[in-house]
């Protein structure tokens, strides 16, 4: 049986706080969506759940190495401008066959003055579910840097 947060996430979907990944994303795309949370109100990403599928356990299909795409999602966390603050943990995902484990990488709103950036200094928000960067007139009619952080 899944964890109730991981059956109440899959039943709510992606959206303003919770985004989904089959397995670790290439190059940018786990840190755009860590700074569009911080940058925002936070998030949960949790990576071994695919985005689209006819029943939860369908969805469910945990990660080949845990251990290595926690270090991995760590990384990319610090290698953003400033650091994104995520308590990073493996989370049991019984629903897959043979029961497996997948990754919860769950992203503070930035307590930071400085929006987050990554991507050689891009910056990003989150909008409905996907993670867009922020154009020139956004980041000028931003008051204060994001006070609050929520656009």
């Amino acid at each position: 049986m899944l964890r109730e947060d991981i059956t109440q996430a899959l039943d709510r979907g992606e959206g303003m706080h919770i985004e989904f990944k089959e397995q670790l994303p290439p190059g940018y795309q786990l840190a755009r969506a860590m700074c569009a949370f911080a940058n925002c109100k936070g998030g949960k990403i949790y990576i071994g759940i695919k985005d689209k599928g006819d029943s939860h356990e369908e969805r469910v299909c945990g990660v080949v190495n845990p251990d290595d795409t926690i270090s991995k999602a760590q990384n990319m966390a610090n290698d953003c401008d400033p650091p994104v603050q995520a308590h990073i943990e493996k989370i049991p995902l019984d629903h897959a066959d043979p029961p497996t484990q997948g990754v919860l990488v769950e992203v503070f709103s930035s307590q930071s003055p400085n929006l987050h950036t990554c991507d050689g200094g891009k910056i990003y928000k989150r909008v409905g579910s996907e993670s867009k960067r922020a154009s020139s007139s956004e980041l000028t009619a931003m008051p204060s840097l994001c006070k609050g952080r929520d656009m």
